[in-house]
């Protein structure tokens, strides 16, 4: 019986991650919804400023859906976008830079999905 060598090799590592991410994909073309170790992975290879557990809860609670109800179909765009943000409040002063506080309080506020 042939035993299979275990490689931690990078290459296999993102092969495997897209071949796991191709069988999860919907026929009817839907983006699949990234693991927080690829959305980690993707803003450390960046320099984005960006928590990506924050990114990730925030999106998995609303199902993988934009603040207008919308499926996010680039997850990644989303991750320039918070990047984008954090940098403007970053130089305008307002604090922390973590736009996903900001988006946090879209849960608990009567706002009904308004950005702050």
């Amino acid at each position: 019986m042939a035993q299979h060598p275990t490689t931690t090799h990078t290459a296999t590592n993102d092969h495997t991650l897209a071949q796991h991410h191709a069988a999860q994909h919907h026929a009817d073309n839907h983006a699949v919804a990234p693991c927080l170790q690829e959305i980690a992975v993707y803003i450390q290879e960046k320099g984005y400023n960006v928590d990506a557990k924050g990114f990730y809860d925030y999106y998995e609670v609303n199902d993988w859906k934009d603040i207008k109800g919308n499926k996010v179909k680039n997850w990644k765009q989303k991750v320039i976008t918070w990047h984008n943000r954090s940098k403007k409040q970053l130089q305008a002063g307002s604090g922390s830079g973590a736009p996903e506080k900001i988006q946090a309080k879209l849960w608990g506020g009567s706002n009904h999905g308004k950005t702050i």
